[in-house]
């Protein structure tokens, strides 16, 4: 285990000996002064990890048995620090799970140590222990272990679960908590086999910033091709990348909405009175109509027309539980304004006027997101309906409010009951 933390240290360690069964470690902590201090473990504390483990398996870094499951926090942006520094813990309704976001637990650090020193990695923040860090609490008897986890900042999530749960389950548990925890603090946290990088995250809706008290437990299971769009949004610093990542969150529904329209378009032509199937020409203008719409949730992007993608964003925003009431009350006053008053001054995506019926609204949100899309993808120097980098991304953060609640609610909609 002595070479694992000599890795792990890095530059912060002098040096180190090892006499009468006792690791001493030499740490600077300040390069001005050259500061040093002593850490002094034994032997036993070195040896008693291996007995730790016992009764846990590994998926990549995902600890986890029967009813236990920990894995390491990739905290890509944190625009709330207290997340990371207060634990945050929380209880199913039927209190079958218990989670639990704070320090990684002993067992898990010390699989942490030997599986990501062992193959070459490093425990970035060893290098650059403060004196701060010393002052934390008085390390003089701290297992080395715990001080190392406490140093280091390693953050983890662990769900308790009552009774014999799967890996699946376990896993199904952390995507439902990852989207929870980036709905309330605009911050994204991914639960893998490593941790990465910071970043800033995205401004957010109207009281939905550091909303840490309002998270509880998921009730649903939410689909994960949406939630990890989602996070890529919270995640990324740059306006044109939230809005396409919010984008994909409609796109990745269109087949689905394709096909429910399609099936309620034949129910309902078969059934009316002007239907004959022994009408060769009644049959075959129903075929036709069929192969159009299978044709369209077949084609790929650059083959999609205008009028096909706008209608299919129609469709989904239609079908998802949008409505006019919900907009209102998750944007609020003052957005709602906004998007009733100005066109997109870029590119010309026409106004959102709540006082219309629900079919004009529908399209006119389809319109307009539409209309910004292809304004960031579409960068010809002869479009003048385009979205120029720096230039315009004050009036381009805009729009990503709207269509964060409207993919907020289609996540939501498309959520099935976690138990």
């Amino acid at each position: 285990m002595v070479q694992f933390v000599v890795k792990a240290l890095g530059k912060s360690l002098e040096s180190y000996t090892v006499s009468n069964d006792v690791l001493t470690l030499k740490i600077l902590i300040d390069s001005d002064t050259s500061e040093t201090k002593d850490l002094l473990f034994s032997k036993e504390e070195l040896d008693r990890g291996n007995g730790l483990v016992a009764g846990y398996m590994l998926d990549g870094l995902k600890l986890y048995s029967s009813k236990y499951f920990e894995v390491p926090v990739e905290r890509i942006s944190q625009a709330y620090r207290p997340v990371i520094y207060r634990s945050i813990t929380m209880s199913s309704v039927q209190g079958d799970f218990v989670f639990e976001m704070s320090r990684a637990s002993d067992v898990f650090f010390w699989i942490y140590l030997r599986e990501v020193i062992s193959k070459g990695g490093k425990i970035s923040s060893l290098n650059h222990i403060s004196a701060y860090d010393w002052e934390l609490s008085d390390h003089q008897g701290d297992s080395l272990i715990g001080w190392l986890r406490e140093t280091t900042g390693v953050t983890t999530v662990r769900i308790t679960a009552n009774s014999k749960t799967t890996l699946e389950k376990f896993k199904e548990i952390s995507n439902s908590i990852s989207y929870v925890l980036a709905y309330h603090v605009r911050a994204t946290f991914r639960f893998s086999s490593e941790i990465v990088r910071n970043q800033e995250g995205v401004s957010s809706l109207p009281g939905r910033i550091n909303d840490v008290d309002n998270i509880q437990f998921p009730k649903l299971k939410y689909d994960s091709n949406l939630t990890n769009y989602y996070s890529k949004m919270i995640s990324s610093s740059d306006v044109s990348s939230q809005f396409l990542s919010l984008y994909h969150i409609l796109e990745h529904e269109f087949d689905k909405i394709i096909t429910e329209d399609t099936i309620k378009y034949v129910s309902s032509h078969v059934g009316s009175t002007s239907f004959s199937h022994k009408d060769p020409t009644s049959v075959e203008n129903l075929i036709k109509e069929v192969v159009k719409r299978v044709k369209f949730s077949q084609d790929d992007d650059e083959s999609l027309t205008a009028g096909k993608e706008i209608n299919a964003l129609r469709l989904v925003i239609s079908r998802y539980g949008v409505s006019k009431s919900n907009l209102s009350r998750i944007l609020g006053r003052d957005l709602i304004k906004y998007y009733g008053e100005h066109d997109v001054q870029f590119c010309g995506a026409k106004k959102i006027d709540l006082s219309k019926d629900d079919d004009e609204v529908f399209a006119d949100l389809a319109q307009r997101i539409y209309t910004v899309r292809n304004a960031i993808v579409h960068s010809k120097s002869k479009n003048s309906s385009r979205f120029v980098p720096f230039r315009d991304e004050a009036a381009l953060s805009r729009e990503i409010p709207l269509l964060q609640a409207i993919s907020e609610q289609i996540i939501e909609s498309s959520a099935v009951d976690l138990n």
